[in-house]
């Protein structure tokens, strides 16, 4: 079933982006995802936020908008990811 010395996430088809944003931006990030009462992370919530705003200009097909990001995304680093901006 597993294979030895297959450890971390499992394999997704997926590209590591990293940006900077306006501390304002971070410091909204974080009241919404406290607000919404989730578990999201950081990440998790840009990632929803971005497909939504894809989706609504018609730019994901069916396939991208099926494709769900689950705990698997965020569960490693979550109390890394959310901390909050001073």
């Amino acid at each position: 079933m597993f294979e030895a010395g297959k450890r971390g996430r499992p394999r997704a088809d997926t590209i590591p982006l990293s940006i900077r944003l306006p501390r304002a931006y971070v410091v909204a990030l974080d009241k919404a995802v406290a607000r919404e009462g989730s578990r999201h992370s950081r990440p998790q919530a840009v990632r929803l936020i971005l497909r939504e705003w894809l989706n609504t200009r018609g730019l994901l097909g069916e396939d991208e908008l099926s494709e769900r990001f689950s705990d698997q995304h965020s569960s490693a680093g979550a109390g890394s990811a959310r901390r909050s901006c001073p």
